[in-house]
């Protein structure tokens, strides 16, 4: 219903994405939970973007259950003045939040605060993780810089293709 009380007829869905393979638009179910979506012009396979940047928010959680794990020691070991505990604590609202933000957007590939929330949360995890430890890196940390570079080389190349495949899939206007 409009604000004159009318029901608008014909009106163009809220989420439109173009297919992969013919290129042209169709709204996909954003109530199924099926992956891939299907293009009803061509019944090509197109990536579900929505459980794209839910996997991805996925991976915040398991960065969230660790950012706990660490609170929690940093808070009884230094104290709830510390600045590092403080750190830990804002950047568990800070995961906290993309999370929030990526599961309740409608069309996450569109929403460009969580796409930034995204690259920001994996350059600070990247740089906290692997960079600093490079500086300060002891005998037995090697294998765990190397480990995480590993994983982070991994992670950024899971993140690059769902930017290139939402990309791809989003209007010009978007």
């Amino acid at each position: 219903m409009t604000e004159e009380g009318k029901e608008q007829v014909g009106t163009a869905p809220e989420v439109v994405v173009r297919c992969a393979a013919c290129s042209k638009t169709f709204a996909p179910d954003l109530k199924l939970k099926t992956d891939p979506w299907y293009c009803p012009h061509c019944e090509a396979k197109n990536p579900n973007l929505r459980r794209l940047y839910r996997g991805v928010a996925d991976v915040f959680i398991l960065g969230l259950f660790f950012a706990l794990v660490f609170f929690v020691r940093r808070l009884s070991q230094l104290g709830p003045a510390a600045p590092r505990t403080w750190i830990s604590g804002f950047w568990i609202l800070f995961l906290l939040f993309g999370v929030i933000r990526i599961y309740r957007a409608k069309a996450p590939w569109r929403d460009g605060v969580a796409r930034t929330l995204i690259w920001l949360v994996f350059v600070l995890v990247f740089i906290l993780n692997v960079i600093v430890r490079l500086f300060f890196l002891s005998s037995q940390d090697v294998a765990l810089v190397i480990g995480s570079a590993i994983v982070y080389g991994i992670v950024f190349i899971y993140i690059l293709w769902v930017l290139k495949v939402s990309r791809r899939a989003m209007l010009p206007e978007q």
